[in-house]
């Protein structure tokens, strides 16, 4: 992949996860203003779709990301961040909010504290939260804004989702020891909910025991946002 072909993915990736619509090569000449034509873009979408980064849903339609794609664009934006440095994507406005939730439940009792920035995070996420007290009590919230997404207009999905939730117990169980202290990324099928959807998490310790706070969504969900303010939770949950 060369470095136009990266910017090209970049583009496309970042395009769809706010439209959620298929990135077509005439579009990504107008709409970036590219110095190539729109022969150039789509022989390079050829390009990516052959490496797995793109796929067409149809054949006159644009391109979407793939699990693969996906994964390049997080690795590319980590280097291009120095991976050490926050993305700086978390809005002030969401910070002080995420922080007054937390101020306001200080010194009610933890779970009740953890509960409520989840509830908070889940509608600045538009996703599903989910938060392990430990191996069997699990509390998930924010799946109205999981499901208002284009992705579950496909029943067969909701479905899906739906048959894990009634199962959360067991797959939080599977996955909490591998879950780590930093926020972590698993797309597609690398998590145990759906590989239609992603699921970003970390672990924390609190009064002596181990929990884990999560967003699920679709694999088309805001990743650089979603580890922010992932971040910020933990931060706060560290003090």
């Amino acid at each position: 992949m060369n470095n136009r072909q990266e910017k090209l993915l970049t583009h496309i990736v970042e395009d769809y996860i706010k439209t959620a619509t298929p990135v077509g090569s005439d579009y990504l000449v107008r709409n970036y203003k590219l110095d190539v034509s729109g022969a150039t873009v789509r022989n390079d979408c050829q390009v990516l779709e052959k490496e797995g980064y793109l796929t067409q849903p149809h054949i006159s339609a644009g391109r979407i990301p793939t699990k693969k794609g996906y994964k390049r664009y997080l690795n590319s934006r980590s280097i291009a961040g120095n991976s050490k440095q926050k993305n700086n994507l978390l809005i002030s406005k969401e910070s002080k909010q995420l922080e007054k939730v937390y101020k306001s439940t200080k010194l009610q009792d933890q779970s009740r504290q953890v509960k409520s920035l989840a509830k908070a995070l889940a509608e600045l996420a538009q996703g599903a939260v989910l938060v392990g007290f430990n191996k069997r009590d699990v509390y998930y919230t924010g799946l109205s804004y999981l499901f208002a997404q284009p992705e579950f207009q496909n029943l067969d999905l909701v479905y899906n989702i739906g048959a894990v939730v009634d199962h959360l117990d067991e797959v939080i169980e599977e996955i909490y020891d591998e879950v780590t202290y930093e926020v972590t990324v698993k797309i597609g099928g690398d998590n145990p909910f759906s590989t239609d959807c992603s699921f970003i998490s970390f672990k924390f310790k609190q009064d002596n025991t181990y929990k884990m706070v999560g967003i699920l969504g679709p694999m088309r969900m805001p990743y650089l946002e979603n580890i922010d303010r992932l971040e910020y939770v933990k931060q706060l949950l560290s003090i």
